[in-house]
Protein backbone atom coordinates (compact mmCIF):
# COMPACT_ATOMS: atom_id res chain seq x y z
CA UNK A 1 0.00 0.00 0.00
CA UNK A 2 1.14 3.57 -0.72
CA UNK A 3 1.57 6.17 1.12
CA UNK A 4 -0.54 9.57 0.47
CA UNK A 5 0.33 12.37 1.07
CA UNK A 6 -1.20 13.96 4.15
CA UNK A 7 -0.06 17.68 3.64
CA UNK A 8 2.25 20.08 1.50
CA UNK A 9 4.11 22.74 3.41
CA UNK A 10 6.14 25.64 1.61
CA UNK A 11 8.17 27.70 3.83
CA UNK A 12 9.46 30.60 2.21
CA UNK A 13 11.95 33.31 3.75
CA UNK A 14 12.04 36.30 2.17
CA UNK A 15 14.85 38.82 1.67
CA UNK A 16 12.94 41.24 3.95
CA UNK A 17 13.52 38.99 6.87
CA UNK A 18 10.02 38.23 6.79
CA UNK A 19 8.62 34.55 6.38
CA UNK A 20 5.49 32.86 4.42
CA UNK A 21 3.96 29.38 5.00
CA UNK A 22 1.72 28.22 2.72
CA UNK A 23 -0.12 24.83 4.00
CA UNK A 24 -2.26 22.49 2.14
CA UNK A 25 -4.20 19.66 3.37
CA UNK A 26 -4.76 16.47 1.01
CA UNK A 27 -8.32 16.32 -0.09
CA UNK A 28 -8.54 20.58 0.73
CA UNK A 29 -9.10 23.60 -1.88
CA UNK A 30 -8.17 25.90 0.74
CA UNK A 31 -4.24 27.17 1.40
CA UNK A 32 -3.25 28.42 4.39
CA UNK A 33 -1.19 31.43 4.69
CA UNK A 34 1.03 32.61 7.79
CA UNK A 35 2.85 35.61 7.44
CA UNK A 36 2.58 38.54 4.63
CA UNK A 37 4.05 39.27 0.91
CA UNK A 38 3.28 36.05 -0.51
CA UNK A 39 -0.42 35.24 -1.63
CA UNK A 40 -2.01 31.56 -1.19
CA UNK A 41 -2.81 31.42 -5.57
CA UNK A 42 1.59 30.93 -5.68
CA UNK A 43 0.44 27.65 -4.13
CA UNK A 44 -1.67 26.31 -7.06
CA UNK A 45 0.91 28.34 -9.41
CA UNK A 46 3.73 26.28 -8.40
CA UNK A 47 1.33 22.80 -7.81
CA UNK A 48 4.43 20.68 -6.52
CA UNK A 49 3.94 16.72 -5.63
CA UNK A 50 5.95 14.76 -4.64
CA UNK A 51 6.33 12.95 -7.59
CA UNK A 52 8.45 15.55 -8.81
CA UNK A 53 11.98 15.74 -8.77
CA UNK A 54 13.73 18.32 -6.65
CA UNK A 55 15.16 19.98 -9.81
CA UNK A 56 11.49 20.05 -11.53
CA UNK A 57 10.26 21.61 -8.02
CA UNK A 58 13.34 24.18 -8.12
CA UNK A 59 12.22 24.97 -11.96
CA UNK A 60 9.08 25.77 -10.58
CA UNK A 61 9.65 27.70 -7.42
CA UNK A 62 12.07 30.11 -9.94
CA UNK A 63 9.37 30.40 -12.31
CA UNK A 64 6.86 31.32 -10.11
CA UNK A 65 8.31 33.37 -7.07
CA UNK A 66 9.68 36.62 -7.47
CA UNK A 67 13.59 34.81 -6.46
CA UNK A 68 14.70 38.66 -5.83
CA UNK A 69 13.31 38.95 -2.96
CA UNK A 70 12.92 35.18 -1.80
CA UNK A 71 16.02 33.86 0.01
CA UNK A 72 14.96 30.41 0.71
CA UNK A 73 12.17 27.45 0.40
CA UNK A 74 11.83 24.90 2.46
CA UNK A 75 8.85 22.36 0.98
CA UNK A 76 7.88 19.52 2.90
CA UNK A 77 5.47 16.71 1.99
CA UNK A 78 4.21 15.35 4.94
CA UNK A 79 2.60 11.59 4.60
CA UNK A 80 -0.11 10.12 6.82
CA UNK A 81 2.83 7.16 8.06
CA UNK A 82 4.16 10.65 10.01
CA UNK A 83 7.38 10.22 7.52
CA UNK A 84 7.97 13.44 5.90
CA UNK A 85 10.08 14.57 2.45
CA UNK A 86 11.82 18.27 2.87
CA UNK A 87 13.31 19.91 -0.04
CA UNK A 88 15.50 22.97 1.19
CA UNK A 89 16.30 25.45 -1.52
CA UNK A 90 18.85 28.63 -0.99
CA UNK A 91 19.36 30.91 -3.30
CA UNK A 92 22.50 30.84 -5.39
CA UNK A 93 24.78 34.16 -5.28
CA UNK A 94 25.83 33.34 -8.38
CA UNK A 95 22.94 32.66 -10.43
CA UNK A 96 20.39 34.36 -8.13
CA UNK A 97 18.43 31.02 -8.39
CA UNK A 98 16.66 28.71 -6.21
CA UNK A 99 18.95 25.94 -5.89
CA UNK A 100 18.64 22.48 -3.57
CA UNK A 101 20.51 22.92 -0.43
CA UNK A 102 22.42 19.69 -0.21
CA UNK A 103 23.20 19.59 3.41
CA UNK A 104 24.86 15.89 3.15
CA UNK A 105 27.32 17.20 -0.15
CA UNK A 106 30.27 19.11 0.63
CA UNK A 107 30.46 22.45 -2.07
CA UNK A 108 33.81 20.25 -2.37
CA UNK A 109 32.45 17.58 -4.07
CA UNK A 110 34.77 18.07 -7.04
CA UNK A 111 37.56 18.21 -5.10
CA UNK A 112 37.20 14.79 -3.87
CA UNK A 113 37.72 13.59 -7.35
CA UNK A 114 40.89 15.02 -8.41
CA UNK A 115 42.59 11.90 -7.04
CA UNK A 116 41.40 9.95 -10.01
CA UNK A 117 43.39 10.94 -12.53
CA UNK A 118 45.33 8.72 -14.37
Amino acid sequence: MSKQVKKIVIEIELSSGDEVILSQRSGETGVNVEGEGISASIFHDLNVSDDLSSDEIASRLNDKLHVEEVESVEVTFSYDDDSELVYEYEKDDESGLLQLDEEDDDDDSDEDNEDDDE
